[in-house]
C-alpha cells in the first residue's frame, strides 16, 4: 500500500472515530505512520482528505445500487433494492454516521455540506433510474426531481428515521410492502 493510500485510510479511521472537527492532521499523521508534512505532500489540508473519502464513498454506494438491479425484477421492485441497499449502507457506515452525529451535536459545517452532497448525489441517481424507467415505459410520466425527492424523503423515513421512533428496524420485506403501499397502490380503496 502506498503513502497517500495509508494517509486515507488513517483518515477514514479518525474521521469515524473522532469526527472532522475532532480530528487534526497530527491525528491522521500518527495513524498512518507518516511525518505531518508527508500528508501536505499529498493534500492540502483535511477538508481535501475528507473530500476525497467522501467521493471514493459515494462511488461505493453507486456501485452497490448497481449490483441491487436484477433483470428478473420489476423496475419498482429494483427501485426498491437500489434505495434500501444505499440507505442502509449509509446507515451502517461509521463515518456516515460519526458525520451525522456531529452535525446533531456541533452544527459543523463542513460535516453538514458533506452529508448534503450525498443526499444530492443519491437524489440525482435516483432521479436518473426514475428517468429510464420512465423511458422504458415502465413508470408513468412524472417530474423524475420531485418524484426522486418524495421517493429518497419516504426512504428515509422509513429506513433510519422511523427507527429511531419505534426502536426496531423494518425488515426489508416490510419496507417494501410499505413502499408498494404508499407509492404503487395507493391508499384509497377501489369503489
Amino acid at each position: 500500500m502506498d503513502k497517500r493510500e495509508k494517509i486515507m485510510q488513517a483518515a477514514t479511521q479518525s474521521f469515524s472515530m473522532f469526527g472532522f472537527k475532532g480530528t487534526t492532521v497530527d491525528h491522521i499523521a500518527k495513524i498512518a505512520g507518516v511525518g505531518k508534512g508527508t500528508i501536505y505532500t499529498y493534500f492540502e489540508n483535511k477538508e481535501v482528505i475528507l473530500q476525497e473519502i467522501i467521493q471514493a464513498l459515494i462511488r461505493e454506494m453507486k456501485e452497490n445500487a448497481e449490483n441491487a438491479i436484477r433483470i428478473d425484477r420489476t423496475a419498482f421492485e429494483n427501485l426498491h433494492e437500489v434505495l434500501y441497499s444505499v440507505l442502509l449502507y449509509r446507515k451502517e457506515h461509521v463515518l456516515m454516521i460519526k458525520l451525522s452525529q456531529e452535525v446533531k451535536e456541533f452544527g459543523t459545517e463542513v460535516a453538514k455540506q458533506v452529508l448534503v452532497q450525498i443526499e444530492k448525489e443519491l437524489l440525482s441517481y435516483i432521479q436518473v433510474f426514475i428517468e429510464k424507467a420512465i423511458v422504458n415505459k415502465k413508470f408513468k410520466e412524472c417530474n423524475p426531481e420531485i418524484t426522486a425527492f418524495v421517493i429518497y424523503k419516504m426512504y428515509v423515513s422509513l429506513v433510519v428515521e422511523l427507527n429511531d421512533i419505534r426502536h426496531g428496524m423494518l425488515t426489508n420485506e416490510e419496507v417494501f410492502e410499505l413502499f408498494k403501499l404508499y407509492l404503487m397502490e395507493g391508499l384509497v380503496m377501489a369503489r
